[in-house]
C-alpha cells in the first residue's frame, strides 16, 4: 500500500523497450499521493506533472543515465517541501546542491532531504502552504546518505542525478488537517523531533 514501507519499482523492461522509464511511477502517483494525504486528514485537489521530467528533457536524461549506472535499479516516490518561491527553479533544474544544509541543518548528513510520506516533508514547507514537490528517487546505496537518521520518515541522498522532480501536489484545506500540513515553523525552530511516522 502507498506509504507503507518502501514502494519501489524496477523499470528495466520499460527502459529496454525505449519507452518512459517512469511509466509505472507516473501511473501510481495519483493513488499513492491520495492515500498518503488521506491518512493525514487531507485531500488532494490538484496533481500537476512536471513537463521537465519527461523523456528527452535534460533532467529526465540525466536521471536515466544515473539509473543505467547503478546496480540497484529500484526507485521510490518521495516528497519534498520548501518555500514555494523555489518551486519553478526546482522543477526546471532539480535541487541545487549549493543550498544544502541551509536553515534546516544536516542532521542526517550532507545531501538533499526527502520524506517517504507526506507527513515527513510537510514540516518544512511555507507556513500555510498547501503544495509539495514529488520526486522519483533512485534508492541505490551509492547515493543514499542516511534513512530515518535525522527524523523518522526522512531519507537523505547526495547525488542530484538520483533525484527527479516529477510533480507538484496541492491539498485541500480541512478542519481535520493536522498542524504539520500548515508548516509548523514554531516547532521547527525549536528543533522538535517529528513523531514516529504512522503512514
Amino acid at each position: 500500500a502507498a506509504g507503507a514501507g518502501p514502494v519501489t519499482y524496477d523499470s528495466a523492461a520499460r527502459d529496454a523497450s525505449g519507452g518512459d522509464l517512469l511509466t509505472a511511477q507516473r501511473r501510481a502517483l495519483p493513488h499513492e499521493v491520495a492515500s498518503s494525504a488521506g491518512k493525514n486528514g487531507a485531500r488532494v485537489v490538484r496533481l500537476e506533472m512536471n513537463e521537465a521530467s519527461r523523456p528527452g528533457r535534460p533532467l529526465y536524461e540525466r536521471f536515466v543515465a544515473a539509473w543505467r549506472r547503478v546496480p540497484d535499479k529500484s526507485m521510490r516516490l518521495v516528497y519534498h517541501a520548501t518555500e514555494e518561491k523555489n518551486y519553478a527553479a526546482i522543477l526546471r533544474d532539480g535541487l541545487d546542491p549549493r543550498r544544502r544544509g541551509g536553515k534546516n541543518g544536516r542532521m542526517g548528513g550532507t545531501g538533499e532531504y526527502f520524506g517517504k510520506t507526506v507527513r515527513a516533508s510537510a514540516f518544512y514547507g511555507d507556513r500555510g502552504s498547501r503544495k509539495m514537490l514529488i520526486f522519483a528517487l533512485l534508492v541505490d546505496r551509492s547515493g543514499v546518505v542516511s534513512e530515518d537518521r535525522a527524523h523518522k520518515g526522512e531519507i537523505c541522498v547526495d547525488k542530484i542525478d538520483h533525484q527527479l522532480p516529477i510533480a507538484v501536489v496541492t491539498r485541500s484545506t480541512s478542519s481535520r488537517t493536522p498542524a504539520y500540513w500548515t508548516g509548523c515553523r514554531s516547532a521547527r525552530s525549536a528543533r522538535q523531533p517529528l513523531e514516529p511516522n504512522p503512514v
